[in-house]
């Protein structure tokens, strides 16, 4: 097993944990263990334009979020990625919920507004 298996896995064995990502090779790690599930299940033009707004207001400076050194830049091959997110990895993604969500309580954003709400109902608590 590859070493970033071993990790996820031992991380999902913990008693709790939030892990983000859509790396579809541990989908059958996190999601059989987890008891919600938050997806990001955003049109190709809601991230397209999320991505390219990011771009234009920070390029060349480093984002708050990021380590440093990591410059907002121009990326091709991230661009060409988010555009074909849809086609080439969604239905991973959708593939794996049916086979291995289970129990899990899936939460299926599919706005910036439905995430705002969902962020609202989680502040709240």
């Amino acid at each position: 097993m590859p070493e970033f298996r071993i990790v996820v896995a031992r991380l999902a064995d913990g008693p709790t944990w939030i892990m983000v990502g859509n790396y579809h090779a541990t989908f059958d790690l996190r999601m059989p263990v987890a008891d919600t599930i938050v997806w990001l299940d955003f049109t190709r033009w809601t991230c397209m334009y999320g991505v390219l707004t990011r771009i234009l207001r920070h390029y060349g400076h480093t984002r708050e979020e990021m380590p440093e050194g990591c410059p907002e830049r121009l990326d091709v091959t991230f661009l060409q990625f988010v555009w074909n997110f849809q086609t080439g990895y969604r239905p991973r993604i959708v593939a794996a919920l049916e086979k291995f969500a289970g129990q899990a309580q899936l939460h299926r954003l599919k706005s910036r507004n439905d995430a705002e709400r969902f962020m609202a109902t989680i502040e709240r608590r």
